[in-house]
């Protein structure tokens, strides 16, 4: 794309022009994160009491942008306990655009940091979900956030899935 007004006439193709609008409206100057709210630990009320630039995310339940400069929500204790999941909100995307059943086994081959198996397991509860990464270290930083968050649906593993997959055929519902 070369310009905002070719970026908005491909997203129109795409997408309803109130999601394009929406979208379009959280650009701005100020460099933003984004939290996914763990239902399990929290509410977005108490939430707002430590945190005063949330805005909703355009059309993803549960996320919502913060302001990096005037927010600090990996410095709370709320962060600690697991009360939300700090992560960049393109991983939002992909639970959000794949029709996923609650029972459904999900594959996520590569899968640290985290973002698309937490956001996946946080929105359908009983899925399960093998969340692989061949990187060790990316692995264990992945099971400090599922632990910190209470999540029970996501098995961590090492593998290089190319010499292993034979063993895994017709196993998965959905692969990432």
């Amino acid at each position: 794309m070369k310009n905002f007004n070719e970026f908005k006439t491909h997203m129109s193709k795409h997408y309803p022009e109130n999601i394009v609008e929406k979208l379009i409206n959280t650009f701005d100057n100020s460099p933003t994160g984004c939290l996914l709210i763990n239902q399990n630990k929290t509410t977005i009320e108490q939430l707002k009491n430590y945190f005063k630039t949330l805005m909703p995310h355009p059309f993803i339940k549960n996320a919502y942008y913060f302001n990096k400069e005037i927010d600090k929500p990996g410095k709370s204790f709320l962060f600690d306990n697991g009360a939300y999941y700090i992560m960049d909100s393109s991983s939002l995307i992909i639970s959000y655009l794949l029709e996923i059943n609650d029972n459904d086994n999900i594959l996520d081959l590569c899968a640290a940091p985290g973002g698309k198996s937490i956001s996946i397991s946080l929105k359908n509860k009983n899925s399960n979900i093998i969340s692989n990464d061949i990187s060790m270290p990316r692995i264990l930083s992945m099971r400090e956030n599922i632990e910190r968050l209470g999540i029970a649906n996501i098995v961590l593993t090492n593998n290089d899935f190319s010499h292993v997959y034979k063993k895994f055929l017709n196993t998965f519902d959905i692969i990432i």
